[in-house]
């Protein structure tokens, strides 16, 4: 939590110590080393400053994920979020690296199983049984999918195993649906 005056820099008035120690930093030294917005320690976005001060003239408030350098050299992303309220601008900063990464991860793990996909001669299903819809990806090496989707999947099985699934693997199939 921070609190900072509505001016050129965005001074800070007050940083809790939660967020100094996020940073690595006493809150001494936070108010020594960053005595404003503008001069929190980016790392490597230098627009930050200026898309929160935009938001905040023109809606009141803002929201915005940025990476921040900490005592130690580290990287740390941070989720802000900030209510303009007359000459005072509530902030409040959140550690997110840990599901920024996780995310990051989740997004190489799909590219890459998309490239081995791409590469197969497959049918990938995906069945959502709440809404009952079903989606066939089709796979003929070096070329883009084929998409086919069904509704009301359930009634319409025979025919789709009829179509997608070899005649052997039927009861497997029913098996795994």
């Amino acid at each position: 939590l921070a609190l900072a005056s509505w001016d050129e820099t965005l001074r800070f008035e007050y940083a809790s110590s939660s967020l100094c120690r996020m940073l690595g930093w006493t809150q001494e030294e936070f108010a020594r080393l960053c005595g404003s917005f503008q001069q929190l320690p980016w790392a490597g976005e230098e627009d930050v400053f200026r898309r929160v001060r935009s938001q905040l003239e023109e809606e009141g408030e803002y929201s915005c994920e940025f990476p921040l350098r900490c005592r130690d050299g580290s990287e740390l992303w941070v989720l802000s979020r900030g209510r303009r309220e007359g000459e005072q601008v509530s902030c409040v900063f959140m550690d997110v690296t840990e599901s920024r990464n996780a995310l990051t991860q989740l997004q190489v793990e799909h590219a890459r199983n998309e490239i081995a996909l791409e590469m197969s001669n497959d049918v990938v299903m995906e069945y959502n049984y709440r809404s009952d819809r079903a989606v066939f990806r089709i796979y003929r090496a070096g070329m883009p999918p084929k998409m086919s989707e069904i509704q009301s999947f359930s009634s319409q099985l025979q025919a789709v195993l009829d179509r997608y699934v070899a005649p052997q693997d039927h009861e497997l199939f029913h098996s795994y649906v």
